[in-house]
């Protein structure tokens, strides 16, 4: 199955930029993470001296950059056929996050409804709850979201077509 961020709706920049504020990054990290979103999605190589170039700062700042996105578990480094390759799904999937914004998933449909959920949906989570995991609810409702079909109904059938249910 498919996680949110990698379907081809999903447009990783514009997530980027509605997310800001809950992402933690400064505005030069944002700004990298675009560029290596925006590289990787052309299958360039990506190298030190384009970055540097193109966000118009040193290599020295760049190195900067790479290590404190690095360390704050944001961007993987890695080595493919002699080409360095950056993964950013820790960024897509917010697991670097030292705090869980979402300690629940009633908080993370409540943020994502942007509304007090109902006693009926509140009833209907929890069924969700004791069927599927925490992270396949999340994944259903960023399915959701990106599809602009934020419903406990849609959510609903993602889950059961997509995802198959928890063992106790």
């Amino acid at each position: 199955m498919l996680k949110w961020y990698e379907m081809k709706c999903v447009n990783h920049r514009d997530w980027m930029i509605e997310n800001f504020k809950e992402l933690n990054l400064n505005y030069q990290e944002i700004v990298l993470c675009m560029m290596v979103d925006f590289y990787n999605s052309e299958n360039s190589v990506i190298t030190y001296d384009m970055l540097a170039d193109k966000m118009n700062t040193s290599i020295e700042d760049i190195d900067l950059l790479i290590s404190e996105l690095v360390s704050k578990d944001v961007l993987i480094i890695g080595v493919d056929n002699g080409n360095m390759t950056f993964d950013l799904t820790n960024l897509f999937e917010m697991s670097y996050l030292k705090k869980d914004d979402y300690d629940t998933v009633f908080s993370y449909f409540e943020d994502s409804f942007n509304r007090p959920l109902n006693s009926t949906e509140l009833n209907k989570i929890s069924d969700f709850l004791n069927t599927y995991s925490k992270e396949d609810i999340i994944n259903a409702i960023r399915t959701a979201d990106a599809n602009q079909k934020l419903s406990i109904a849609y959510i609903e059938g993602i889950l059961r077509n997509t995802v198959n249910v928890k063992k106790d």
